[in-house]
This record gives structure tokens, C-alpha cells and sequence, in this order.
């Protein structure tokens, strides 16, 4: 294997050019995703809040959030106008409401420099600015309306998400006063034209900077995507069995852009169960209205007219802390370690098992998980590259989706509070909250004695925040709740004795009666974790060993997967149909098992349009060749997972 990175380095980009596409036409993407009227200097983008209309008695905010490649006024202002539309067709209506326009670099394509800042950044300082704007004139407890086209909408979102949770009481104002949120064309399944505004820029010759981080986003199978609309669906829905309702109506376009088609098609851009209407319009023009009279603009303010006038006939009644947690304590005493939950952003790439492979170990997991004989923990140990994290991944997403996962965390050596164990049990105790409001006073009380538990020894956390809040817990009439802790990778924590003291401690969940904890556990079979393990007393835990499933287990679940991933490249780098053929397929196959890394590791050397995938895949089966057929062992000897 090393010998195959090393390509990489040694290989010249120029020996190998892009094959052609086979489609007829490719837009550019100054066809696809920017308007030439709208390309901005850096030094003067129009970025952060801006009143466009504002009155004394105002009882809303109303605020405009545009999308990619827009920008604040543009976005809302019709072909042959100077103004944007919410500035002149909206207050002889909306009389009562103050309108602001929001600004950030949306730009992913740019002659100079295109702005680096992710999603997560956009939503932080829209949280910020519009925080400080709201303040500053006293208006911090005013309802609050958002309006957002396409990739504003996902920052919306993510910004109300931020605010909910957010450990400065000033920041949950956003989330206290959202009465409502109109969503133009936002992707919120993603968007197929992400594909396509990706292209070389060096191949376009347009640009010379490309922010792909705001594109990555857009994928339709994109990790953080699907979190985001998870948690606000789980959000909105919680509001309104608490009896707070949050207004949505989603608008979706009914044209095609010329060359490209629809950008984001009705299914992504509504969600089932909530109001939905469509512009007559395509992608770029559905926020252009030009007269009060198009109907566009007639049910988009038909929406807002109704929203204001229940907001001053019947003043919005701010909860000032509506989160749970938030409402009994401080979060700042359970501090976590950031990214170590499975769909969190710094994975958001990381893969999944495929469908079809890995079944019969996934069901043996769901069973366990749910039988009340199952032993308290199941340890998944395997050696380096045989799929655990993978198979991780997908057990903590199967488990949130069924309502049993109670916390995960994955550890990560190196990557600061993931490679050791300090925030383990605060990470682990921040997220059962969330599930269990019930634990809720148990830890309130261990914060409160103690104001500094968190960095207290790993017995002193574990017994104050998780074992005696759990045992608090009184068995209610209904069926015992279930909750799954997933753990991926102990034998990645930095300290071996913070390992065995973990797999000390674990067990003591075993037989709650107010609560079924299960403990899902995976690491490599190394010393420390084998001697912790022989410690649990009577052999009480299920184990399972990657590396000792049958081979043609293995195989065929390598097989699946690497003929899936092969379809793939196959089409994306214009291959040809018959490439690389069952024969080589199978030989592939031959050299990865047992090692799934393997196979993930050739795919992405095949996918990477630096390198001739044709060539490479000769070269590796002469490499199998000239050792006679000795498998992957030499080249992954010092490969880690």
C-alpha cells in the first residue's frame, strides 16, 4: 500500500488529462452559478445586516437571508430595477414590520479570491450580527420572521439550531422569537447543480479561487445536510408538542434555468407535512419580483401578512429558555469534546456500510441492543482497516432513527479532546440529557455540589454525572426505556490507564431499574483493552471479532461494496462500460479481504482525476503478480485504520 500512495507523489498531473465528458453541452460556471451583474469586489462586499425599511412602532422583524452566488440587495432586486423589492413592495403592506436584508460571501466561484468560510461560520455570524443588530435597539425580544433563497436557508437553519443550544443566554433570543420562516428553493435534500459547479476552474479558465466547502454541502448524500434537517424537524416538531408552533412554508420553483434545468426540485425543497407553493419562476429569478401584482409575491406575502397579523393580534409569548437543559443549568459546567459524536462536521465524510453489506452483523447488533437478556456491552474488536468506524457510523444512525441512542463518542488520537478520555463522561452526560430530560435534576444537583466535577478524576465524573443521576431514575408503568451508548475506537485514547478505568466503570450500568443502558464498543485487540476486558467479572459482555467472520462474509461484502464504488467512477471519469471487468473486480476483491480500508483506499485512487485509473489498476494487479498473489499484508504492515 505504500507503494500505491507513493504514486501520488511520484506521478506527473500532466501525463494524464481529463478524459472528455460525453455530455453535449457543459455550462460553464459562470453560465450555472453567477450572474455577471453581480460579481462584487472583496473590498466592498456587502456583507452583514442592513435596515431597508423601518418604523418607530415596529412589531416584527422580518429578515431577508439570500443564497448562493447572491448577495444582500441583489438577490431581491428585479431585472431593470435599482431597489430591492422588500424595500418598496413590502411596507405599504407590512406597515408593522421592520425589514432588514442579511450579507455573507456566498460566493463559491470568484476572479479573486473566493471567501474560505463554511457554512457553520456564515450561520455563527448571522446568529452574532443579528443578535447585536436586535440589541442595539432594544428590539432583542421582538418576533422575529426569516425569509431565505437556497443556500440561505440552510444557514438559517443551522443558525436557529445554534441559538436553541447556545451556552449565552443574549444568542437564544434568535430561537426564543422565531414566529416563522419562509424557505425559496433551499436544497434541503441537496442540490444535483453542486456536481456541476465543481468543475476545474483551471479546466474553465474563469477563475482563479473556489470555495467547495459551501458546494460540499449541496450533495445530496452530504453528512451535514441531512444532520441539519434532522435536528430542525426533531426541533420544529418538539416546539409543537410544547405548544409553541413555528411557522414554515416552503417555495419551490416551477422553471428550469436555460442549459441546466431545475436546481432544486420540488421534493428537496418542501417538507412533508408543511405548507408548500410554487413560483412561477426558475431558481435565479424566484426572489425578483418586479410588481405587487405577480402572483409570487402575492403568496409570499399572503404568508407574511398572515404571520404579522397573528403576531399583533395575539402577541408572540417569548419563552426565554425553552430548551430543557438550558432551563435547569448551566451548560458551561458539562463542557464536550467537539466533533466526537458520529454525525458531527470533522466526519461528515466519513463513510457508512454500504446497504446490503455487513447484514447479518448489523442484525446481531439491533438484536442485542434490544433483547432484555443482552449482555450490558458488545465489544466489536477487530484489527486495523477491517470497517469498525464504518460499522460504528451506521449503528449510532440506525439507533438515533429507532430512538435508542442515548450518546457516542468516537475517539481519535491526536484530534485534541477526541484522543483522550478528560471529556469523556461530560460529552457522554450533555448528550443523554437531550434524550433523558429525566437525568436532568441527578446532574443538576452533582453540578451544583460540585462546580468543577468535569475535571474531577474519571471515577469521581463517572459516578456524580452518569451512574447515580441513572440510578435515580424510578422505573415508570410504561415499557422500560432503551438507551444505546455508542463508544468507536477506546484503544485511540492517549492513556492506557484512562482505558482500563473506563471498562472498569462501564459495567456498573449493568441492571438499572429506571433505565436499559446498552454499551456498544469498538477497538483494535490491544493489550490494555484485552487486559480491561479480562477484568469485567464472569465474562459479562458479548464480543464479537471482526477478522475472524468467514471470509466469503467478507469477500462477498467487498465485493458489493467495490462494485458499487467502481459504477460510480466508472461513470464520473467517462471509463469505459466494460472497465475494469469482473476478472480484475474479483482479483481486487482477493487483495482487500479482510481489510475494507483496502478497498476504500484503490477506490479513491481510481476516483482522484490526478491519476490514470486505468493505469493504476495495472499496476496493482503486477504488484499481486510479482508477489504471488500475497495479498494486502506487506503493503498495510504500518497502514493504520
Amino acid at each position: 500500500m505504500e507503494r500505491i500512495l507513493q504514486w501520488r507523489k511520484q506521478r506527473k498531473i500532466d501525463t494524464n488529462p481529463p478524459r472528455e465528458s460525453s455530455r453535449v453541452h457543459t455550462p460553464s460556471r459562470r453560465e450555472i452559478v453567477s450572474d455577471p451583474s453581480e460579481c462584487i469586489p472583496v473590498s466592498s462586499f456587502p456583507d452583514g445586516i442592513k435596515v431597508l425599511y423601518d418604523c418607530s412602532d415596529a412589531a416584527v422583524d422580518i429578515c431577508f437571508i439570500h443564497g448562493l452566488t447572491g448577495d444582500r440587495d441583489n438577490t431581491w432586486t428585479a431585472h431593470g430595477h435599482s431597489t430591492p423589492w422588500p424595500k418598496t413592495l413590502l411596507p405599504p403592506n407590512l406597515y408593522q414590520a421592520r425589514i432588514i436584508t442579511y450579507g455573507y460571501d456566498a460566493y463559491i466561484a470568484r476572479k479573486s479570491v473566493a471567501s474560505s468560510n463554511r457554512l457553520i461560520d456564515h450561520a455563527i455570524n448571522l446568529l452574532n450580527d443579528l443578535t447585536d443588530d436586535r440589541d442595539s435597539r432594544n428590539a432583542s425580544s421582538r418576533p422575529l420572521i426569516f425569509v431565505a433563497h437556497s443556500l440561505g436557508g440552510l444557514v438559517c437553519k443551522k443558525a436557529i439550531l445554534l441559538s436553541r443550544h447556545n451556552p449565552e443566554p443574549h444568542l437564544r433570543g434568535v430561537f426564543d422569537c422565531t414566529k416563522g420562516v419562509i424557505f425559496m428553493g433551499t436544497p434541503h435534500k441537496g442540490a444535483w447543480m453542486a456536481d456541476w459547479a465543481k468543475i476545474p476552474a483551471s479546466a474553465l479558465g474563469l477563475v482563479k479561487s473556489t470555495n467547495v466547502m459551501l458546494l460540499d454541502i449541496l450533495q445530496r448524500d452530504d453528512q451535514l445536510l441531512e444532520s441539519i434537517q434532522i435536528d430542525f424537524l426533531a426541533m420544529i416538531r418538539e416546539l409543537r408538542e410544547s405548544g409553541r408552533g413555528l411557522e414554515i412554508t416552503c417555495f419551490f420553483e416551477e422553471l428550469p434555468l436555460p442549459y441546466v434545468g431545475k436546481v432544486v426540485s420540488k421534493e428537496s425543497a418542501t417538507f412533508e407535512g408543511y405548507s408548500s407553493r410554487s413560483i412561477h419562476a426558475n431558481h435565479k429569478d424566484m426572489t425578483k419580483f418586479a410588481s405587487a401584482e405577480e402572483n409570487g409575491l402575492r403568496r409570499l406575502l399572503g404568508e407574511l401578512n398572515r404571520w404579522v397579523s397573528q403576531v399583533v393580534q395575539s402577541p408572540f409569548r417569548i419563552t426565554p429558555i425553552t430548551d430543557p437543559i438550558n432551563q435547569h443549568m448551566d451548560l458551561e459546567k458539562l463542557p464536550i469534546a467537539c466533533g466526537a459524536e458520529f454525525n458531527s462536521y470533522m466526519d461528515q465524510h466519513e463513510d457508512e456500510c454500504l446497504p446490503g453489506t455487513r447484514t447479518e452483523l448489523l442484525h446481531k447488533i439491533a438484536e442485542w441492543a434490544v433483547s432484555p437478556e443482552g449482555k450490558c456491552i458488545f465489544w466489536l474488536n477487530g484489527m486495523a482497516g477491517t470497517g469498525k468506524s464504518t460499522i460504528s457510523r451506521t449503528v449510532a444512525k440506525s439507533f438515533k432513527r429507532d430512538k435508542l441512542l442515548g450518546a457516542c463518542f468516537f475517539f481519535k488520537r491526536g484530534e485534541g479532546d477526541r484522543g483522550n478520555a478528560m471529556k469523556f463522561f461530560p460529552t457522554i452526560t450533555r448528550q443523554l440529557l437531550l434524550r433523558l430530560p429525566r437525568l436532568i435534576p441527578g446532574v443538576r444537583k452533582a453540578a451544583q455540589d460540585d462546580p468543577d466535577i468535569a475535571t474531577k478524576s474519571l471515577k469521581e465524573q463517572f459516578d456524580k454525572l452518569l451512574l447515580q443521576p441513572l440510578l435515580g431514575l424510578k422505573r415508570s408503568d410504561r415499557q422500560i426505556t432503551t438507551m444505546v451508548i455508542v463508544i468507536d475506537g477506546l484503544d485511540e485514547c492517549e492513556l492506557d490507564n484512562d482505558i482500563r478505568v473506563i471498562l472498569q466503570l462501564l459495567p456498573q450500568l449493568q441492571g438499572l431499574s429506571g433505565v436499559r443502558v446498552r454499551i456498544f464498543l469498538t477497538s483494535r485487540p490491544e493489550l490494555p483493552i484485552r487486559l480491561g476486558f479480562s477484568e469485567i467479572a464472569n465474562h459479562d459482555y458479548q464480543d464479537l471479532v471482526l477478522h475472524k467472520i468467514p471470509e466469503a462474509v467478507t469477500a462477498r461484502d467487498i465485493s458489493l461494496f467495490m462494485n458499487h464504488r467502481l459504477s460510480r467512477i466508472r461513470t464520473e471519469r467517462s471509463l469505459p462500460t466494460n472497465w475494469p471487468g469482473e476478472t480484475d473486480i474479483q482479483a481486487l476483491v482477493k487483495l482487500s479481504v479482510p481489510l475494507f480500508i483496502f478497498a476504500a483506499t484503490v477506490c479513491r485512487i481510481f476516483q482522484d482525476p490526478q491519476w490514470d485509473p486505468i493505469e493504476n489498476l495495472a499496476e496493482i494487479l503486477t504488484h499481486q503478480k510479482t508477489k504471488g498473489g500475497s495479498g494486502n499484508n506487506g503493503w498495510f504492515k504500518n497502514f493504520r485504520r
